[in-house]
């Protein structure tokens, strides 16, 4: 989430209440042309135009509990971050003891096919029935 709009909007009513009324005259000179001044008309036609009046100043309160919500939000933020990152630092802390885990017992899986092939008569099945039980298990816990 990102603050920024609320920051312009804040800097933006800061500075439009610096902006002040003017007089404004509108002169018309002999030849058609048409300027724009604060100053009266030397000569030629002139009209004072209406330029509406700045906006009263912000209501400071309204400032203050703008600024409020912008830190109340930005603390929620900042503990939704470091709740994310211990999650995961976690997760990635599991998931790498498993990996552990499933590469000790794949080598196991890999000793016992070498043991069962090494092993003759009556030694043999008993290697080869703890190499399936131990294959069954790594297939539990270490899927793919």
């Amino acid at each position: 989430m990102t603050f920024l709009p609320v920051i312009l909007c804040l800097l933006g009513i800061a500075a439009s209440a610096a902006a002040q009324a003017q007089t404004v005259y509108r002169c018309t000179a002999a030849d058609g042309k048409t300027t724009f001044s604060d100053l009266p008309c030397a000569g030629g036609k002139s009209a004072v135009l209406d330029v509406p009046s700045a906006p009263d100043k912000p209501d400071n309160s309204i400032m203050l509990r703008q600024q409020r919500v912008l830190k109340q939000l930005a603390g929620e933020r900042a503990q939704q971050d470091k709740a994310a990152n211990a999650e995961m630092e976690r997760i990635s802390g599991v998931s790498q003891a498993q990996r552990k885990r499933c590469a000790s017992m794949q080598l196991e899986q890999q000793w016992a096919r070498e043991d069962v092939a090494k092993a003759a008569g009556k030694d043999q099945e008993s290697l080869r029935q703890k190499a399936r039980r131990g294959a069954e298990k790594l297939a539990l816990e270490c899927p793919a």
